[in-house]
Parts: structure tokens; sequence; C-alpha cells
């Protein structure tokens, strides 16, 4: 997720759908119902936010909860190598002929944004010399 929406997301009541803070009441209760209709919601902003192409693997999950740890399991961790190098790639390849100087600088910020959204920068040494290796 980008930061958008992990900041729409970050609400304290959002947020507990997806990390199962909110847990589901008994089936067949008013509660029920209201955590259902909200956990649809939330699910359904999730899904919205995620590119069209990946769609098909979230289709399994029950709620927000395992919505969330699909797309853990699927982008999350070392995973984010490999669209790292595609992202970087992408910028090698954009051509300041073919498109306007306009689409060209917000293409170059939009993939820098995604690159940071996957690998945020650190001070951290001990995840600079992961990185190394």
């Amino acid at each position: 997720m980008d930061q958008c929406h992990k900041k729409g997301l970050s609400s304290p009541k959002v947020f507990g759908y997806i990390n199962s803070d909110i847990r589901p009441p008994k089936e067949g209760t008013k509660e029920y119902n209201e955590w259902l209709y909200a956990n649809t919601m939330v699910f359904t902003w999730i899904t919205n936010s995620v590119d069209s192409s990946h769609v098909g693997i979230l289709q399994s999950a029950k709620d927000t909860k395992d919505l969330s740890e699909a797309i853990n399991r699927r982008f999350g961790g070392q995973g984010n190598l490999l669209r790292i190098y595609d992202l970087k790639y992408d910028l090698q390849s954009l051509n300041l002929k073919i498109n306007d100087f306009l689409n060209y600088s917000n293409k170059v910020k939009e993939t820098w944004d995604e690159i940071h959204t996957l690998r945020p920068p650190t001070t951290d040494l001990d995840e600079l010399d992961k990185g190394k290796k």
C-alpha cells in the first residue's frame, strides 16, 4: 500500500479490522451485522487500492485480516526486491522524447515514491549491512 492508503487506513477503528483488534462478534447478532458491514467496507477499500492485475490472488481472503495477510505474503519481505528491480528498470526505460515533460516527471516521481514505499530509507546499520549481502 502506498502512503496515501496507509494514512487513510490508519484510523484505529479502521486498522482494527486489519490487525484483528476488532474481532467479529457472534454471528446472527446485530453487532455481527455492524462488524460485517464495516469489515466489508475496509476490505473493499483495500482491494480497490491494489493494482487490478493482482486482485485475483486476493479473492480467497474471507475477511480483512485474511486480506492483509495475503497481501503481506505476496508483496512483503523479499518479494519487494523483484518489484523494486522492475521499478528501477522502468525508470531507466523512460524516454523523455516520447512523453511530454510533465508526464515524464510525474512518472519518475510516482516510481520513486513506490520504491520508497517498498523499501523506505533507513539509518539502521544492521539493516544497511543486510542490503549489502
